[in-house]
């Protein structure tokens, strides 16, 4: 059996063949943005909900408790896979090569 260097075209080839669009270009950064981007439209609609309750202009205090929950559920999301990143950084800086 031979055993063959694996390059950056043979994990193109397996990406391919899973489905994966990490190997895209930017593939994982576009998600991440997507992420913040989602995050801060979901922190600015509670800021907007919060504030229209203070001046009287919000009708429901649900819909304010929901907003902020949404927003607070989205920064979560964010913060939790930054330590996921984070702590896979760290688990590969240990590999020894």
């Amino acid at each position: 059996m031979t055993v063959r260097p694996v390059g950056a075209e043979h994990v193109a080839q397996v990406a391919a063949r899973s489905g994966a669009d990490a190997v895209k270009e930017g593939g994982f950064e576009r998600l991440v943005r997507r992420f913040l981007a989602e995050a801060r439209a979901a922190e600015a609609a509670a800021d907007r909900a919060v504030a229209g309750l203070a001046t009287g202009e919000a009708s429901s205090v649900h819909g304010v408790m929901l907003a902020v929950a949404q927003a607070e559920l989205a920064v979560r999301l964010v913060m939790e896979v930054r330590d996921r990143l984070i702590q896979t950084y760290t688990e590969l800086q240990r590999i020894q090569v």
